[in-house]
């Protein structure tokens, strides 16, 4: 009867199990009903000649090959190392199923490890949520399985092989993943795929098992004997012979580190693109953009290099020496607002701040355009008979500031002369005479009356005196996005889908040896008006 009892009751339990095995295979999703998650790539910055400027920060590195560029000496590492009947079982390798089972059973545990052929893994890598990969039990076993066999009842052997190549992890350094063979080449050995040797693609082929024990920059050791074991796996699958293996052996690793993704060309532009790209992109959370930093962008900018280099010739020739004030200066064409070039007078290593994009600066004579418009637009006033007398301006000139005096930057004067003659001078003094006339509140409103973008910084009262003093300045605005704006187009591997970013500002800064320290000269495109 005891026997019996026993009987019914495994009766009964596999019964149990097996309800318990179909429940879950039902419940587990449909492949047709899941996306890939397609590793991220990052977006690559180029100046308007086309030349490479550097690739913005992604944690993930990913770039798609062909299946005929992959080695395949790498293929065959691969297919050795990971799943040597790859050709000869379904979906799932019954004999390595069996093998791991008993391997767990003696290993006691409460995870399943082993026996997942290289489709389970690329199930892994492309439809199954981290949190899941993360427990190895019996139902993400089952749930495994079944989209393995549903993956390969709807792509070949090949496709299947090269979807993993292009899209497993390979190790992170520096921060930086890399999904692929084609990443991982280029994160460990500095090359192209199609360039590695034996030895090389031998010790690639080894990492996905375990990427961090064995990245070659963190053990080296380690790495040398994963890949003596990929190449003792080579000849037994009978890819290579022995003699092969051990030349392959003998070499060192091989492996250089890439600096492409963390190099950029001229860093002060490179910044602003990237900056202009997330506040155009992610507005809402500029400093998490992964439309910019994952999304494979290929960013074309109007950036002449020959002028950014003549720019920044220009401003260390006369400023930045020691003793001398900071400067920046931005190039643009009239024309069509294109930015070709952005230059500071400073090292990217002694400050990551741009002068040309980020400062905050007096205008100077610069504002004596807007009292110039203001003349012409609010009072039909004419520059060429508009007259006023040029002579040093002491304490006492404009009763309602009493403190106030100006001078011209040589302390020259030219006695009477009309605004237009002013202009040629750039005088001071006739500015301020000028500006008091025309009235400060109007005058103070021209810059937002002209400005392509709202403007979000205060202009204080009476900051078109011309010369700009420290107690009457005008400061340009610091805007939701930097500026001056490029003009960007953005293309995303073979879409057509483009977008285009106009330049609303510019701005150059020379130094001036008296009076106002700093002038700045600001253009915008040209623009319709009502006269």
């Amino acid at each position: 009867m005891t026997i019996v009892l026993t009987v019914c009751a495994l009766a009964v339990g596999a019964l149990a199990v097996a309800g318990w095995v179909v429940n879950v295979t039902h419940a587990a999703p449909d492949i047709k009903q899941l996306s890939p998650a397609v590793p991220g790539q990052p977006s690559e910055v180029f100046a308007a000649d086309g030349t490479p400027l550097g690739y913005i920060y992604s944690p993930d590195l990913h770039s798609a090959v062909a299946g005929n560029r992959i080695p395949q000496i790498l293929k065959e590492a691969t297919i050795a190392i990971e799943d040597r009947r790859f050709y000869q079982h379904g979906a799932l390798d019954y004999q390595g199923i069996v093998r791991a089972a008993i391997k767990d059973a003696f290993s006691g545990g409460d995870s399943l490890q082993g026996a997942s052929t290289l489709t389970m893994q690329l199930i892994d890598n492309l439809y199954l949520p981290k949190q899941d990969r993360a427990i190895h039990n019996l139902k993400y076993k089952i749930v495994q399985a079944k989209l393995a066999e549903q993956l390969e009842s709807l792509h070949s052997k090949n496709w299947i092989l090269i979807s993993y190549l292009n899209d497993v992890p390979y190790g992170t350094v520096g921060g930086q993943t890399a999904y692929g063979v084609q990443a991982a080449s280029e994160m460990f050995f500095n090359k192209p795929v199609w360039e590695l040797n034996l030895a090389q693609a031998a010790l690639l082929a080894g990492l996905p098992q375990a990427p961090s024990e064995y990245n070659p920059f963190i053990d080296a050791g380690a790495a040398r004997q994963r890949r003596a074991e990929v190449l003792h796996s080579m000849v037994q699958a009978g890819d290579i012979t022995q003699a092969q293996a051990n030349a392959a052996n003998r070499r060192t690793l091989e492996v250089q580190r890439n600096a492409a993704y963390s190099v950029h060309k001229d860093p002060y532009v490179f910044d602003y693109v990237q900056q202009s790209l997330e506040q155009d992109f992610c507005p809402k959370t500029p400093t998490n953009c992964p439309r910019v930093s994952e999304g494979g962008l290929k960013i074309y900018t109007t950036i002449d290099l020959r002028k950014q280099a003549e720019a920044v010739s220009a401003i260390l020739a006369h400023e930045g020496g020691p003793g001398q004030p900071a400067a920046g200066l931005a190039t643009v064409d009239p024309a069509n607002g294109h930015i070709l070039a952005i230059a500071s007078s400073s090292s990217y290593s002694q400050t990551t701040f741009d002068y040309a994009t980020q400062a905050h600066r007096q205008p100077g004579s610069s504002f004596k355009v807007f009292a110039l418009m203001t003349l012409i637009h609010d009072y039909n006033g004419d520059p060429n008979t508009t007259y006023y007398n040029s002579h040093f301006l002491a304490p006492g000139w404009l009763p309602e500031d009493p403190t106030w005096s100006v001078h011209t930057a040589e302390e020259t004067y030219q006695g009477d002369i009309n605004i237009t003659k002013a202009t040629i001078v750039s005088d001071n003094t006739v500015y301020a005479q000028l500006a008091a006339d025309l009235g400060w509140a109007k005058l103070d409103a021209q810059p937002t009356r002209w400005a392509s973008r709202p403007i979000s910084t205060e202009i204080r009262p009476r900051s078109s005196a011309a010369c700009a003093s420290a107690s009457r300045r005008w400061r340009w605005p610091t805007p939701t996005r930097p500026w001056p704006t490029a003009a960007l187009t953005l293309r995303r591997r073979s879409s057509t889908r483009s977008s285009s970013l106009t330049a609303a500002s510019i701005t150059s800064a020379t130094r001036r040896p008296n009076g106002c320290s700093l002038t700045v000269r600001r253009t915008r495109p040209p623009r319709s008006s009502s006269r």
